[in-house]
């Protein structure tokens, strides 16, 4: 049987991952896409000839094959519950959450527990954490010999991106709103954390103690840029 694709997220992250799927042949259909915003749903609802549902509650049970791609937040306690119900009507999941690239232990052990009693597979998957930052730096370490240390430097240029990320990146902002968004944890990239404990875990490092700073780049007006 043909696998089939629910979308949970009605997002620019879950429309690419519906549309590259479909194009690389991974799923045949787009079965349901599920949001909370009307508009975003409907949106890609209609794009893809599916169902849509405000909440993973209103889902019906999933076919054997059925995957649900869960792309709506960076954040591990945000779709721990979400991917659990998915499980529960029988989904295989993967998700872009950044957190569940080195999730806490107790969410680890819960999101293991569900997909061993309900027999399905949860993938945590993504570009950083999962790819820039931690498996290609340490694919090119395998041809280095007694490493001391690991520089990754990073560079995008967020005025071409989506609004999220710019707003994460504080562009735009006074020092002072920049300080304030760090703080609140409204500013700065979820997953450096995680992607300097995938370096250090894959190179035999303790990885119990990480420290993360955020500075901005000020333009001559002092704003954020």
């Amino acid at each position: 049987m043909e696998s089939r694709l629910v979308i949970v997220g009605a997002g620019p992250i879950g429309s690419a991952a519906a549309h590259a799927a479909l194009e690389d042949g991974a799923a045949a259909s787009i079965c349901a896409v599920v949001d909370p915003d009307p508009e975003a749903r409907d949106a890609l609802r209609a794009e893809f000839d599916a169902p849509g549902y405000p909440s993973v509650d209103h889902l019906p049970e999933g076919r054997p094959g059925d995957v649900a791609v869960a792309a709506f937040t960076s954040r591990a306690d945000e779709v721990a519950g979400e991917i659990n119900s998915l499980v529960g009507l029988h989904y295989h999941v993967v998700t872009t959450c950044e957190e569940l690239a080195w999730p806490k232990r107790h969410i680890r052990e819960a999101l293991d527990g569900s997909a061993r009693t309900g027999g399905r597979v949860i993938i945590a998957a993504g570009a950083n954490p999962g790819f820039v930052m931690d498996r290609l730096p340490l694919a090119v370490a395998t041809a280095s010999r007694n490493i001391t240390a690991i520089s990754i430097e990073r560079r995008v240029d967020t005025s071409t991106r989506r609004d999220q990320l710019v707003a994460k990146t504080g562009r735009g902002l006074t020092t002072e709103q920049f300080a304030d968004g760090v703080t609140s944890g409204a500013i700065g990239h979820v997953g450096l954390e995680i992607s300097a404990k995938l370096v250090a875990g894959g190179l035999g490092l303790p990885t119990h103690e990480v420290t993360e700073s955020i500075e901005p780049v000020v333009d001559s007006d002092g704003v954020v840029s």
